[in-house]
């Protein structure tokens, strides 16, 4: 027969179960933190990829164990024609992103010219 344990002896067998969790989380951790030291340039190219072209990221669908066409690029490529019309709406945002802080810019100096203008400038007496 069992015979049932004490509250300490509960305790230690917990504290020693915790433990060897600790230590299979700690290596599955550790291979996982490897694994990105390892490709860190191809998740960071694939990364940067993916903010640049959002509608570029495949959608595999699991289960069937065929990947299937699902976005957008893949399609247009797989049909032999591509919409250029798609494509510029997928850049416009970007562009829109990257001019932005030089449209500012420009619109708060012009500002700023048209006001010390109005202010300080010389009107000629005659």
């Amino acid at each position: 027969m069992r015979r049932r344990q004490t509250p300490k002896e509960k305790l230690l067998a917990e504290k020693e179960r915790l433990r060897l969790e600790c230590e299979r989380f700690e290596k599955g951790f550790s291979k996982d933190l490897s694994y990105i030291q390892e490709n860190m340039g191809s998740i960071a190219f694939s990364s940067i990829r993916s903010l640049i072209f959002p509608s570029a990221r495949p959608q595999k669908e699991i289960g069937k164990g065929i990947s299937q066409i699902t976005t957008r690029r893949e399609a247009e490529t797989a049909s032999g024609h591509t919409n250029y019309a798609g494509i510029i709406s997928d850049l416009v945002p970007m562009a829109w992103n990257i001019s932005k802080p030089f449209i500012l810019t420009w619109s708060v100096r012009k500002a700023q010219s048209l006001i010390r203008n109005l202010l300080f400038s010389k009107k000629k007496v005659k």
